[in-house]
C-alpha cells in the first residue's frame, strides 16, 4: 500500500511537496516537487516533476535502483501532459 503526505502547497508558485510514507517499493526518504508553468505557446502547462530518495544498496541491485538516487521526469511529465489545455478560470 502507498501512503504520501503533503508537506507544501502554494498557489502562488502553483507547486506542491509531497513524501511518502508507505510504499512497497525500497524507496527511502522519497520527497517529490512538483511546479506547474505556463507554456506560453498556446494555452497549455508544462509539469516539472523532481524527486530524490535513497536505498539500502542490497535492495538496489534487485530492483535496478541506485544506492542514492536522484530523478528528474520533467521530460517524461512534460510529454504526457503536452497539449492538454488547463482548465479556464471561471
Amino acid at each position: 500500500e502507498l501512503r504520501e503526505q503533503l508537506l507544501a502547497l502554494s498557489d502562488l508558485e502553483q507547486s506542491f511537496s509531497y513524501c511518502l510514507l508507505d510504499t512497497p517499493i525500497p524507496m527511502f526518504n522519497y520527497v517529490a516537487h512538483v511546479r506547474l508553468l505556463p507554456v506560453t505557446d498556446g494555452d497549455r502547462t508544462f509539469w516539472h516533476w523532481e524527486s530524490r530518495f535513497t536505498t539500502r544498496p542490497d535492495d538496489a541491485e534487485r530492483s535496478g535502483l541506485k544506492p542514492v538516487s536522484t530523478m528528474n521526469a520533467t521530460a517524461r511529465a512534460a510529454n504526457s501532459f503536452h497539449g492538454r489545455r488547463r482548465p479556464k478560470a471561471k
